[in-house]
């Protein structure tokens, strides 16, 4: 923890504090996914599962020094996909080249690729950016939900 800066460390007690329903100061194993996003980092819900397995942490609570050792130790991965990779990504569904999608082709690939989404979940995304003709301005969106960490 002592690589962290003070601002770092508060931010993690603040989702700490949100995110402890016990009150003990630790979390739940299958929330440091969770955490970790609500902290602007991005990573895949199988590295982290990954890493709570070969830490033994797979179903217990963790603690926030321990958190603090795997926020550092994911902050120094390297970055999964740039905005520009995402939209490169997206160009595949875009049959016009119009910089639109199909509100079909990307419920399809929220709820079933990668870390999988709920229909609720990919919802609450797609409400934002679809339009009335079904179709999702990928530009826009992977820059508004990127901006909101």
């Amino acid at each position: 923890m002592a690589d962290l800066s003070e601002d770092t460390l508060e931010d993690i007690q603040e989702r700490f504090d949100i995110f402890d329903k016990i009150g003990d100061k630790c979390v739940d194993s299958e929330q440091v996914v969770e955490v970790l996003r609500a902290l602007g980092m991005n990573p895949i819900a199988a590295d982290v599962n990954k890493v709570l397995k070969a830490s033994d942490l797979a179903g217990k609570r963790v603690d926030q020094p321990t958190f603090c050792s795997m926020f550092q130790q994911f902050s120094a991965m390297a970055t999964i996909a740039t905005i520009e990779d995402m939209m490169e990504a997206f160009k595949t569904f875009d049959k016009n080249n119009s910089g639109n999608m199909s509100s079909a082709a990307l419920r399809a690939m929220l709820v079933n690729m990668g870390d999988k989404l709920t229909e609720q979940q990919a919802d609450v995304i797609m409400s934002k950016y679809e339009d009335e003709n079904a179709l999702v301005s990928y530009g826009h969106m992977i820059k508004s939900l990127a901006s909101e960490k």
